[in-house]
């Protein structure tokens, strides 16, 4: 499943009858997606498409900026508000990867969070944890074939017990592996 597929399905298709777009939607957590790793390259492209389809729901979908660093999490957020005034309602969280106390915090407050903040086996982790935990669906950009299998063995019966959709390789960073497969 492409990244761009998923954002659309979790965010963009309340009219659709898909069960993850169900189990999103009835979610009583204040924010529908949170974007994970904003600061990064792949992170400012996403949020850049983020930015353009949410003017056209005009508030009905609430997202949000994350990574480690208010301060270029600010910048990110300024960026997208010159170009879109309405995204001055666009939450900034700060949580680190180290830090899993505050991802549990993000993994709580949204329906599903992306995470373009890698390598993967070394920083994605705990907030895979988060969101198992906090029945959150999780996307992520990941060729780490080794470490997807882990995360699989170590939380696919938690995942699927308490309804969230782990989904690795979202995105053109995987077809390689694909590929060779």
């Amino acid at each position: 499943m492409a990244l761009i597929e998923f954002i659309n399905q979790i965010a963009f298709s309340s009219l659709q009858s898909s069960e993850l777009n169900l189990c999103v939607m009835s979610s009583s957590k204040p924010i529908d997606l949170v974007a994970y790793g904003a600061t990064g390259f792949t992170g400012k492209l996403a949020c850049g498409y983020l930015a353009q389809k949410d003017a056209a729901f005009q508030g009905s979908f609430r997202w949000a900026i994350a990574g480690r660093n208010q301060t270029k999490l600010d910048v990110i957020k300024q960026s997208l508000t010159s170009n879109f005034p309405q995204l001055k309602s666009v939450d900034v969280l700060v949580a680190d990867s180290a830090d899993v106390d505050a991802l549990d915090r993000m993994a709580s407050q949204c329906k599903a969070a992306i995470n373009f903040a890698g390598p993967y086996s070394k920083f994605a982790k705990q907030l895979v944890e988060a969101c198992v935990k906090n029945s959150t669906h999780y996307a992520d950009l990941s060729a780490e074939l080794f470490w997807i299998a882990e995360m699989m063995e170590s939380l696919g019966e938690a995942a699927e017990k308490n309804r969230c959709k782990v989904v690795h390789c979202c995105g053109f960073d995987s077809v390689p592996s694909d590929w060779t497969a």
